[in-house]
């Protein structure tokens, strides 16, 4: 072959090899595939979606790059990583033990969630998982007793359970939104002079199986006592397949039971700013309940953000101090505080937090910053700047506050048993900042 031969053949095997390789790229053949998960702002999905307890679902997060930080505003009850570099996570939400407030009657029991993450490139997103309760016996489950006569001093009162009185649980189980027939539920009396009645026997037992009808309704009969005085009582239903169960608390009323009181608690409704921007409100506030009989029982629904004390009280009126001790976002949304009176009678105490704003508003005084106080006696201090909202609270159970607008009333009350400090601090706060004025308080009020 010539020179001239052999370079037009060298010539052409370059050539075909650069068009292969230009075939390959454009075909895909060894180009780097992209991931469309990645890259930009981070995204989370789904935005307000619905997860039942106990079933695994997915939250998927797109853009920015892995790693991912995630947070759960509620990791009691949504569990998620702190730390994931997969784009799609597999979550197992917890059976919720309570639920948002103002729902509407026979709706779903939801509880919302937030989840919060973070891209690598520093972006952030969130979301809002409404976590519906699964084996949804709460779903209805209600007393019916037609031979209990009201109370005495009553004429429509509707009773729950009384003395010497049969009556029967009703509800319907429900698994992800669908009513479930043939399916067993054991019914326990766990509190209370009461107990359930086992039909094929015949006989009065703690515990019975009962198993739910074709359209899913399940029924369980029960007797009180004879004689059984006026408490409250708890059932159990429990899933017999799984073991998941809900506890209720009910009124059993005795032999010529009073009728249910009424309560009222000022003020009603609790609500704390926070500092700035990225923190939500926290604080304390007096709550007094007038009305109704002793002892008095609070039922907290946010145990791990909100505490009261004392949790039961035999004064009347009693006073329940609500504090609120985490800024982390999510803030709260009228979380309830249920008080109770040994009649059954209930008031709920709303309880939010938000975030502050930026920048402060003006500096939260009071003026005077001391009072004296006779036994008996009531005085008042005028509360300037701040949000406007203004709670307040006392280190002296014997010093009742009382918050009206701008005015906080201080009074001294009387019928003491034991000697107390003098000075007296009185906290009013606005959610955010806190001012104090100083009681001087006689050490003993007979």
């Amino acid at each position: 072959m010539t020179n001239a031969l052999r370079g037009f053949a060298s010539l052409l095997g370059l050539t075909l090899s650069i068009s292969a390789l230009t075939l390959l790229s454009s075909c895909g053949g060894g180009g780097a595939s992209v991931n469309p998960d990645t890259g930009g702002p981070v995204s989370i999905f789904p935005q307000a979606g619905l997860f039942f307890a106990g079933v695994p679902s997915i939250i998927t997060i797109s853009g920015s790059n892995p790693p991912y930080s995630l947070s759960s505003g509620d990791p009691t009850i949504l569990p998620v990583p702190a730390i994931t570099n997969q784009n799609k996570v597999t979550v197992v939400p917890n059976q919720p033990g309570v639920v948002d407030t103002g729902l509407a009657p026979g709706a779903l029991p939801v509880k919302s969630v937030g989840v919060f993450v973070r891209g690598q490139n520093g972006t952030t997103a969130q979301t809002t998982i409404q976590v519906a309760q699964n084996f949804l016996i709460s779903y209805g489950s209600r007393i019916v007793s037609p031979l209990c006569p009201a109370p005495t001093g009553a004429t429509s009162t509707t009773v729950t359970a009384c003395a010497g009185n049969p009556g029967v649980v009703t509800f319907a189980p429900v698994t992800n939104g669908i009513l479930q027939g043939g399916k067993q539920f054991r019914v326990c009396a766990i509190v209370g002079d009461f107990q359930f009645f086992d039909v094929p026997t015949n006989t009065r037992l703690q515990c019975i199986v009962v198993t739910s009808d074709h359209l899913g309704q399940v029924i369980a009969p029960f007797v009180v006592n004879n004689g059984a005085p006026t408490q409250l009582a708890i059932f159990r239903i429990q899933d017999v397949a799984t073991g998941v169960y809900t506890d209720t608390v009910f009124t059993i009323n005795g032999p010529g039971a009073v009728p249910p009181s009424t309560l009222t608690a000022i003020p009603q409704t609790i609500s704390f700013t926070g500092r700035n921007g990225n923190e939500c409100g926290t604080g304390s506030a007096d709550v007094f309940v007038f009305g109704g009989q002793p002892p008095f029982q609070v039922f907290n629904s946010d145990s791990a953000h909100i505490t009261v004390q004392p949790t039961s009280t035999g004064a009347n009126p009693p006073r329940f101090t609500i504090t609120v001790t985490t800024p982390n976002p999510p803030c709260l949304q009228a979380e309830p505080v249920v008080i109770t009176d040994a009649t059954g009678a209930r008031v709920t105490v709303s309880v939010t937090t938000q975030l502050g704003t930026s920048p402060p508003t003006s500096p939260l005084t009071v003026a005077p910053n001391s009072i004296t106080l006779a036994c008996g006696q009531t005085g008042s201090v005028s509360v300037a700047g701040g949000s406007g909202n203004f709670f307040a609270n006392s280190t002296d159970q014997q010093v009742q506050v009382l918050v009206s607008g701008n005015t906080v009333s201080i009074s001294r009350l009387t019928g003491d048993t034991f000697t107390h400090v003098s000075p007296a601090t009185v906290s009013v706060t606005d959610g955010a900042t806190i001012a104090t004025v100083q009681a001087n308080i006689p050490v003993l009020c007979p």
